[in-house]
């Protein structure tokens, strides 16, 4: 079980993610060929938690954190897209 703290972390860390809603302004441009549409890909399809560092000083700590965040448009959406990058948070 000495990996379950550091499991728990990510987890926490994954939620503290979805709770900003991270992709809600995300847009993105659909080639129709005649004409452009705007996409809202605003919804998470995955958070990856790759690194995850905590130090601690005294009663300061410092977080920081590296993984690949998805966003899609919504299920129901007419168009769909998504888009997944990498991200470093400190």
């Amino acid at each position: 079980m000495a990996g379950a703290p550091g499991a728990q972390a990510t987890n926490l860390l994954e939620q503290a993610i979805t709770q900003t809603q991270p992709c809600r302004s995300l847009k993105g441009k659909l080639d129709l060929g005649l004409t452009k549409v705007d996409l809202g890909i605003d919804n998470i399809d995955g958070i990856e938690v790759e690194t995850l560092r905590i130090a601690v000083d005294g009663d300061a700590a410092e977080v920081s954190a590296r993984g690949t965040l998805a966003c899609k448009t919504s299920d129901n959406a007419t168009f769909k897209g998504g888009s997944k990058r990498p991200w470093r948070r400190t």
